[in-house]
């Protein structure tokens, strides 16, 4: 092979130029020690065939032979172990560079976060500010009831006052939630980049991310009638999808209860949404969505909703897809709900597989380890019917 052409081979596979030099030296080495080799083979195999006088001879050609043989696998096990302890220093040095870098970014990224999220809490406020005047000049009180009825007034104004703190609790808890969501992947974003290689970490930040599911009354309307559930209101995220943790697996599939995640209202539509998960037969995983209508009167155009999930590999941390559902159109109003059933087809690079168990979810290392829990994203996406 001609040198040029080998030297650019070799720099686009990463050895550096210095390298590929003492590799050609080495191999150029090789070449000339065979070709010696096969002239002593030769003058060897003449002298042997002239006769016994040529016998030692030809023994003490073969032993250097042997010698030159010897020398030359040194010579490359030598050079391997080199350039085997050239790579790993390269590596180290390259990965604490990495890691350096992602610290920096991730502190920089936080910081530009949480300035522009102080200007975004002021913002807020002032749109609370007004908002609350507004709301007050429409539940004012009528000029002729205001003469006929002072302690009417006086109630009335209370419970204007009672709406503004309704309405201003409501926008700083979407404001807390929007905050604690940027913040949270601005940290998970630096510490995954600080402790890339280790599994076991990985496995129990993406446990603190999950929302833990909890059993609810399989024949009960109300999902919050037999767990409590917390008294903020969980606002359903538009752009990321949202993460349910289903803990001791095993145990859910065998006593038949349903598991339902937390609820979260949606954005700019009158509803709020969970979803639910259980067993039937032969531990064959089922799941569906719950809808609540919040709006009193019906709506003026319909809505459906674009409901899709994935669930999370322990080997590969990667997510496969296990179902994707189009909603029917919704148009009433509350105290109306309605489940959606959610047909499953696991994607894998293997293939896709619509009968799913528990047996296939531990067979495909669907379930962890730690806590024998599966972790499944969810979004919801709506649209105009």
């Amino acid at each position: 092979m001609d040198f040029t052409q080998a030297l650019n081979e070799a720099e686009a596979i990463g050895i550096s130029r210095q390298q590929f030099l003492r590799i050609w030296e080495c191999e150029e080495k090789m070449k000339y020690l065979d070709d010696e080799l096969r002239q002593h083979q030769m003058r060897a195999d003449v002298e042997k065939n002239c006769g016994d006088v040529a016998t030692a001879t030809s023994q003490i050609i073969q032993d250097q032979l042997q010698k030159f043989s010897i020398d030359q696998r040194r010579v490359l096990s030598n050079l391997r172990e080199e350039l085997q302890q050239q790579n790993q220093a390269l590596i180290t040095d390259i990965s604490r560079m990495l890691e350096g870098f992602a610290t920096m970014v991730g502190r920089v990224i936080k910081g530009e976060l949480q300035t522009a999220l102080a200007g975004l809490s002021l913002s807020e406020t002032e749109s609370n500010s007004s908002c609350s005047s507004n709301f007050s000049d429409t539940r004012e009180v009528p000029q002729s009831l205001r003469h006929n009825n002072q302690g009417s007034t006086r109630v009335n104004n209370k419970e204007a006052e009672n709406d503004r703190e309704t309405v201003s609790s409501f926008e700083s808890l979407r404001v807390e939630h929007a905050i604690g969501d940027l913040l949270s992947e601005a940290d998970e974003e630096t510490e995954r980049n600080k402790n890339k290689g280790q599994i076991n970490q990985k496995s129990t930040v993406a446990k603190k991310q999950c929302a833990e599911a909890q059993p609810i009354n399989k024949n009960s309307e109300n999902p919050t009638s037999s767990y409590e559930v917390s008294p903020n209101v969980l606002i359903f995220p538009e752009d990321m999808p949202v993460q349910m943790l289903v803990n001791d697996i095993s145990n859910v599939s065998k006593s038949g209860k349903i598991i339902g995640s937390k609820i979260y209202h949606l954005q700019n539509s009158p509803f709020k949404v969970q979803l639910l998960l259980w067993f039937e037969g032969d531990e064959e995983l089922k799941m569906n969505v719950k809808f609540w209508s919040l709006s009193p009167h019906p709506l003026k155009s319909s809505k459906r909703f674009i409901i899709s999930g994935d669930i999370k590999n322990k080997n590969s941390s990667a997510y496969s897809s296990l179902f994707s559902e189009v909603s029917p159109p919704f148009n009433l109003q509350k105290p109306w709900s309605q489940n959606v059933d959610l047909p499953l087809l696991l994607k894998t690079k293997r293939g896709s597989y619509s009968d799913i168990n528990l047996e296939a979810l531990y067979n495909r290392n669907y379930v962890f380890e730690e806590g024998n829990s599966i972790c499944i994203n969810w979004s919801v996406l709506q649209q105009e019917g």
